[in-house]
């Protein structure tokens, strides 16, 4: 068994949570419904949860396997193994763009001279270090960042209050664009990030109690979901349509916080815990191909694979984009689309084809 490692319900809660804040905070932008983008969030959460119910049905019908387990179960056994190879590409890929955000934030944003490479590199070594010691210490880690998270988004969130720079007019009109810009607004940010927590039917078969699990993947989905649509929000209430321009929204806005002249500029404190939040999300997506990998490959310790997968995420990272815009451009108009099938659209038909064949053989 390539996962001897259990984790506790709670810490599940806090890594699904941290997952959906990841580099979610710092890449959340406006999507085709334009200021109507905060509708658009409150559908793709209801997406986020319905998928949960997904997960949580296939480990029923599949207890103690991982989604790479029990594909060839129910598609068969060669189909099985393509599907499963797919879907660890999407892990990896995932992992890659997770890398790519943070280092294109850095050397955008922070140290401007320093190519983004460096930081992949830097990150990928880090999450290798993570995932070696297998689940649990990214669960006991997911438990520091998780209230540190909320911490900084509340923290945030008033401070840019007090600040004076929100017009809650920048909100209006609402269906500006129309309900299809809204609906295609919601596919885009279920895709990212509400339907990225497939990944944890990678994990919920290690959950020491699986009735807990089910409870706390709902909670985290919950609590992400309204977490996130107060920042976007929020930064529409400062940037208006203009947030469209800006490749890291809150960050611009958190600069913008600035009380007696005394608080101010605290955006480094604030980048620290973003860094923890993508090590975490980053790591996950790690785990998920290197565990998934040895479940193909017949390995009874997925840990040989770990590093060398991390400094191919890190390459990839590196040569996946030209520049900024054109991450931008794929993450809103390309991503939602090219991740739907390995999101949902699988697991659901999986689901269907499990129950299907538990009522003929009941």
């Amino acid at each position: 068994m390539p996962e001897k490692g259990k984790t506790t319900a709670f810490q599940f809660f806090c890594l699904v949570s941290v997952f959906l804040f990841g580099s979610t905070t710092i890449m959340m932008s406006l999507t085709a419904a334009g200021r109507d983008s905060w509708i658009s969030m409150v559908l793709a959460g209801a997406g986020g949860m319905v998928l949960v119910l997904v997960i949580t049905g296939l480990a029923v019908s599949f207890p103690g396997l991982t989604i790479i387990e029990y594909i060839p179960k129910i598609f068969g056994a060669f189909p099985g193994k393509l599907i499963g190879l797919l879907y660890l590409w999407y892990f990896l890929h995932l992992g890659s763009l997770v890398l790519r955000n943070y280092g294109e934030l850095m050397s955008t944003v922070v140290m401007p001279e320093t190519a983004p490479g460096v930081f992949h590199v830097s990150l990928a070594i880090v999450i290798a270090y993570l995932v070696y010691h297998r689940v649990e210490v990214m669960g006991r880690l997911s438990e520091l960042v998780f209230p540190l998270s909320i911490g900084v988004t509340i923290l945030t969130s008033l401070l840019i209050i007090l600040s004076g720079v929100t017009d809650l007019r920048n909100i209006l009109p609402v269906f500006e664009h129309g309900i299809k810009k809204v609906i295609l607004g919601s596919i885009t940010l279920a895709g990212f990030p509400y339907l990225e927590t497939i990944l944890f039917a990678m994990i919920f078969p290690y959950i020491n109690s699986a009735d807990k699990g089910k409870k706390a993947f709902l909670a985290a989905v919950i609590i992400s979901w309204i977490a996130l649509l107060m920042i976007m929000i929020q930064n529409i209430t400062i940037f208006g349509d203009h947030i469209i321009t800006l490749t890291f929204p809150r960050f611009y806005s958190i600069r913008l916080i600035s009380i007696g002249n005394f608080i101010e500029r605290i955006e480094p404190v604030i980048l620290g815990v973003w860094i923890m939040g993508g090590v975490v999300k980053a790591g996950i997506c790690l785990y998920a191909f290197g565990l998934g990998a040895a479940q193909v490959l017949g390995l009874k310790d997925f840990r040989s694979l770990i590093l060398p997968a991390a400094l191919i995420m890190a390459a990839m990272a590196d040569l996946l984009f030209k520049n900024t815009f054109e991450m931008q451009r794929f993450a809103v108009d390309i991503y939602p689309f090219y991740a739907f099938p390995f999101q949902f659209a699988l697991p659901l038909l999986m689901l269907v084809i499990a129950r299907l064949r538990r009522r003929k053989s009941g």
